[in-house]
């Protein structure tokens, strides 16, 4: 998330177990993010709190929860999601 609130001038964002930058470090502008995003992260993770903090930071996010760990999900239905977004965008 840190590096998508970085990148000036991008249009979409895909997002894998991101979590906030640390405070100062990302633009505070009070509004959510309104650029097309896919969260991508497991429910059951450590700093899944942190992760649904950033999913709230952007307008209409799409979101795959998985139960994989902390990797890129393999399962079928996670990727099809994944491909759907990239497809959209």
């Amino acid at each position: 998330a840190a590096m998508a609130l970085l990148v000036p001038g991008a249009r979409w964002a895909v997002l894998l177990s991101a979590i906030p930058p640390p405070r100062g470090r990302g633009p505070s502008t009070g509004r959510r993010d309104a650029r097309p995003s896919l969260h991508v992260y497991d429910a059951a993770e450590p700093h899944a709190h942190l992760c649904r903090r950033v999913e709230a930071s952007f307008e209409g996010p799409a979101v795959v929860r998985h139960g994989e760990g902390h990797a890129v999900p393999r399962a079928e239905a996670a990727t099809r999601e994944m491909v759907r977004f990239v497809e959209r965008v």
